[in-house]
C-alpha cells in the first residue's frame, strides 16, 4: 500500500510544482512577446557611415588599428592584449544630443572572440567617462545593443566630450587580428509595442 505524504511534504511538493509552472510560464512568455518583435525607432541622430574623425586610442600596452569601409567601423588587435587592455575608436565630434527627445544610443556590434568584451565609453567631460556597454558574445552574429542613456544618469541636452567604440580584452591575452566592429550608430527614440 502506498503511503500519502505527510502534510508539510504535499505542501512542499506543491509548491515546488507551481514553481516551476510559474517559472515556465514566464519565461514562454517573454519569448513570445518581447524577444521575437522588431524594435520600432525614430532616429535624431546618427553616424551610420562613420564619416566623422574617428581616432586610435590604446591602454595596457595594447597596440591596433582603425578602418572604416561599407558603413562598418573595425577596431582590431595588431598584437597581444593583455586582459584589461583596451582598443577603441575616439570621436571627438560628436554634435549636441537631445536626450529628451532621443534618449536611446542604438548601435548594431560584432565580436569575434568570447576573450574580449565590447566597450562603449561616453565622455561628458575630458575626465568624466559614463561606461555605457561592457559585454561578451558568445558567437560572431551582429547584435543590435540598446542603451537607455536617462536610466544612466544621462539626461537633457549634451554636449559630449567623446564617444568611444572598442573593446577591452578579459580572462586571458588575446593574440593579433582580433577585432570588432560596429554599424548603425545612432540617437533614438523607442516607439510602438
Amino acid at each position: 500500500m502506498m503511503r500519502r505524504p505527510s502534510g508539510s511534504a504535499f505542501r512542499i511538493l506543491v509548491l515546488l510544482t507551481v514553481a516551476v509552472v510559474l517559472s515556465a510560464s514566464y519565461v514562454g512568455l517573454v519569448d513570445l512577446t518581447v524577444a521575437h518583435q522588431p524594435v520600432a525607432t525614430v532616429v535624431g541622430w546618427t553616424d551610420t557611415n562613420f564619416s566623422g574623425k574617428w581616432t586610435l586610442a590604446a591602454t595596457g600596452g595594447a597596440t591596433g588599428y582603425i578602418s572604416v569601409a561599407n558603413g562598418t567601423l573595425t577596431v582590431g588587435s595588431s598584437g597581444r592584449v593583455a586582459p584589461g587592455g583596451t582598443l577603441s575608436a575616439q570621436n571627438f565630434n560628436i554634435p549636441s544630443l537631445n536626450l529628451y527627445q532621443y534618449p536611446v544610443l542604438m548601435v548594431t556590434v560584432r565580436s569575434l572572440s568570447v576573450y574580449l568584451a565590447v566597450r562603449i565609453e561616453l565622455w561628458t567631460t575630458a575626465t568624466t567617462a559614463w561606461p555605457l556597454v561592457l559585454s561578451t558574445f558568445d558567437d560572431q552574429s551582429w547584435h543590435t545593443i540598446y542603451v537607455d542613456l536617462p536610466f544612466l544618469g544621462l539626461t537633457g541636452k549634451l554636449q559630449p566630450h567623446l564617444l568611444e567604440l572598442g573593446w577591452m580584452g578579459i580572462q586571458q591575452p588575446v593574440g593579433p587580428n582580433e577585432y570588432v566592429q560596429f554599424e548603425n550608430l545612432s540617437l533614438v527614440r523607442l516607439v510602438g509595442s
